[in-house]
């Protein structure tokens, strides 16, 4: 007389387990790391933007992103280009940006001539 199966071999299906585990972990960090990490200035007071805005972020080193996508300062004018000057804009700088780079970014939309330009903090 033959064994019947008297028990279940679990080992193939905690494999195929820790390879699924292992794919979500992959993918959920791509998710969450889509912009530029960025350390907001805190400030006293603040008031909140009723309207859709286009968000700029500005990294410690330097680096720009326009709604999520890396950039450089010469490919802001391709991004603004078709926009709507009345637009909000709302710039994420870091805290510790160099003055010098922020100055410059707010020189371009002023000499494009946007008008509503808001800086976010932190309160």
């Amino acid at each position: 007389m033959k064994d019947s199966f008297t028990e279940i071999n679990i080992i193939p299906l905690v494999d195929i387990m820790l390879v699924l585990i292992v794919i979500i972990l992959m993918t959920a960090s791509f998710i969450t790391t889509k912009s530029l990490r960025v350390n907001l200035p805190e400030a006293q007071s603040s008031q909140a933007m009723p309207r859709q805005h286009i968000r700029l972020e500005m990294a410690q080193d330097g680096s720009l992103a326009m709604e999520g996508k890396q950039i450089t300062l010469d490919e802001l004018a391709i991004y603004l280009s078709g926009r709507n000057r009345e637009d909000d804009i709302l710039i994420s700088a870091d805290q510790n940006v160099t003055l010098q780079r922020f100055i410059r970014v707010l020189d371009y939309l002023k000499k494009e001539n946007f008008s509503h330009i808001s800086v976010q903090t932190w309160k």
